[in-house]
């Protein structure tokens, strides 16, 4: 009963504010746009759709958080299982990137597509999980935070200073280079992999890092 109460509750977070369904509209535009006006390859329209779904993850989860600091202060007291909660949200908003993934995925024929693209949101909604504190006690920090994470994310880590630390990463820019090198997407499978794992590494900072706040 908790489960599904915190299921419900959640939904209502995610579509409080429309954010979700601005970014899916924008998403069908970015779409629309790249299929009928541009002449991109089908690697460079992937790479595309690969960073919208990310970015997609990011902001909604930033959103989400946003809102439920705001709105779920009764929720959190009334079921008082601090990995529940977490957990549920993580569940909740891994299926909002599915649907971002479906909706990126429809007018591609490749169904690794819809694996590639969910846990790239998958990586921006835990990113987000990470930076929650951040927006909402020292937003200009959170915002510095997110631009720097951004460029880490996307920016080449095949060479360079970043080579060295690219395992501590997110695998959003190995994943874009793989494509841009020529590699099949069915060889991108391994790097999504990476990709789920990564974001529940973060899941479980986030949720060990943060426990003490939600129990006060």
């Amino acid at each position: 009963m908790k489960i599904k109460f915190l299921a419900n509750n959640f939904f209502k977070t995610i579509f409080r504010d429309y954010l979700y369904l601005s970014l899916l509209f924008m998403l069908g535009v970015v779409e629309f746009t790249m299929y009928s006006k541009l002449a991109l390859s089908n690697t460079q329209q992937v790479i595309i759709l690969i960073i919208a779904t990310f970015l997609i993850g990011l902001i909604s989860g930033l959103g989400f958080f946003k809102n439920d600091q705001l709105y779920n202060r009764y929720v959190k007291q009334r079921v008082s299982n601090y990995w529940l909660y977490i957990t549920t949200q993580a569940i909740i908003l891994l299926l909002l990137d599915l649907l971002t993934a479906l909706l990126a995925f429809a007018s591609t024929k490749n169904w690794i597509l819809i694996i590639l693209f969910t846990t790239s949101g998958f990586v921006g909604t835990t990113i987000a999980m990470i930076l929650k504190p951040r927006f909402e006690k020292h937003s200009i920090v959170g915002q510095i935070g997110i631009l720097i994470l951004l460029y880490l994310s996307l920016a080449d880590s095949s060479s360079g200073l970043l080579y060295y630390v690219n395992w501590i990463l997110p695998p959003i820019s190995k994943m874009i280079v793989s494509l841009q090198d020529g590699h099949s997407i069915q060889a991108l499978l391994p790097i999504a992999g990476q990709q789920f794992v990564y974001g529940i590494i973060l899941f479980a900072i986030s949720g060990v890092f943060y426990q003490k706040k939600f129990e006060k």
